[in-house]
């Protein structure tokens, strides 16, 4: 997960530094040291630690504007504002709001947002101005081609005096890279979206579709010889009821394939990452068996794209279906490591009665489904004798990361 090195620093998952240290982060004095410590390297560590631990929140909660509006208090608190309101700039030019702290105030921070004119110190210039406070109207941009938007603060004139265009610049900076962050962990996400719906579709279309496709040939074909006058001889009905069994055959396949998908997406989709989805697919199955199976993976969380994880997965469920179905095995190894050249090797292995080669449709068909799961990931599909005694799949390919 992103931010993993946050784990150990001094605040909760999801909460904000307190004022205290924002204000040391915030505030330096005139040789720009921090006034605390005088270290330039603490203040720059408070800086990106700052950052980081608004980017986790804002991780842990998507779509929530909860972290937002606590970082909106904590400003408040550090500057003595009345209200703030965040504004996010859209692709039209319109403005949405982001977050508030104060309903009350909104109308009034709104009238300010598409007021252009303000004076060097932020302050903007209305006609409603007000003697008692002031607004500051902040413009969220790294450059002047990216404007993520607008940070608005109701600050009493008196106060509003004493903040320096650094500190107000701090604030600009800090505000602007984590709305930037934000937005691109947001297209990350529509991207990964995206291809995990085009990855369903495609397994959909190159099993499930094609299973459906070979029924309804079987169907024609069975619909073909039940015409009247048609069945004549005992070889047309030998031929009728070899395309029931047939069929039945292959609904039961294309029923195993649809459940299999279905638990491997929703495995893909609700683990963190490979480990997890392979850890609870070989819990699932020594919960419903007597197998004992060993999980050996040595691959990190970056080694396989989306793709080649579902690939992965479906390979090691279908093999170790194949084990606690077939092999009456009682010991089962699943292997994973990285080899030299960006060679990937998954092996699963057991010590039950060894190849049979005398396999039913299913346990054929299930052998087919790993060798075209292979074949798509640009691998090689064996079969052989294992160390353990019985039989070991492996699969060897390249991956693209």
């Amino acid at each position: 997960m992103l931010f993993d090195n946050l784990k150990n620093t001094g605040h909760k998952s999801g909460s904000l530094p307190s004022p205290k240290n924002l204000k040391s982060l915030f505030r330096s004095n005139k040789n720009g040291k921090d006034p605390e410590r005088n270290d330039d390297s603490l203040t720059h560590h408070r800086h990106i630690h700052f950052l980081n631990t608004v980017l986790r929140s804002i991780i842990e909660n998507p779509g929530s504007n909860a972290p937002f509006k606590m970082l909106l208090k904590e400003i408040e608190d550090i500057f003595s504002a009345d209200a703030s309101a965040m504004f996010l700039m859209k692709e039209s030019s319109e403005n949405e709001l982001l977050a508030s702290t104060n309903e009350q105030e909104h109308d009034l921070l709104f009238s300010y947002l598409n007021h252009i004119s303000i004076d060097e110190h932020y302050n903007a210039l209305h006609s409603k101005s007000n003697n008692s406070y002031h607004i500051k109207i902040i413009r969220l941009s790294e450059d002047s081609l990216n404007t993520y938007g607008t940070l608005l603060l109701k600050i009493p004139k008196d106060l509003s005096d004493k903040l320096s265009i650094e500190e107000i610049n701090s604030i600009r900076t800090a505000l602007s890279g984590i709305l930037s962050s934000s937005q691109h962990l947001d297209m990350s996400k529509r991207v990964a979206l995206h291809q995990e719906r085009a990855l369903i579709a495609r397994e959909l279309h190159d099993s499930l579709a094609q299973s459906l496709s070979y029924l309804k040939i079987q169907v024609s074909r069975l619909q073909a010889l039940l015409k009247p006058n048609k069945i004549k001889s005992e070889n047309d009905v030998v031929a009728v009821n070899g395309i029931v069994e047939e069929l039945r055959t292959n609904l039961d396949v294309s029923y195993k394939q649809l459940r299999e998908l279905i638990t491997t997406f929703r495995l893909a989709l609700n683990s963190r990452d490979l480990s997890h989805a392979l850890e609870n697919s070989i819990e699932e199955f020594e919960n419903r068996s007597s197998v004992a199976i060993n999980l050996d993976n040595r691959l990190s969380r970056t080694d396989l794209a989306v793709d080649e994880e579902i690939h992965v997965l479906q390979i090691i469920r279908e093999a170790i279906s194949n084990v606690v179905r077939h092999s009456q095995a009682s010991r089962a190894e699943v292997t994973l490591s990285m080899l030299p050249k960006k060679l990937v090797s998954i092996a699963i292995e057991d010590n039950g009665i060894g190849i049979n080669y005398n396999q039913t449709a299913t346990h054929r068909h299930g052998m087919i489904i790993m060798q075209q799961r292979a074949h798509d990931l640009g691998g090689k599909f064996r079969v052989q004798e294992s160390l353990l005694g019985g039989s070991c799949i492996s699969v060897t390919f390249e991956t693209k990361n």
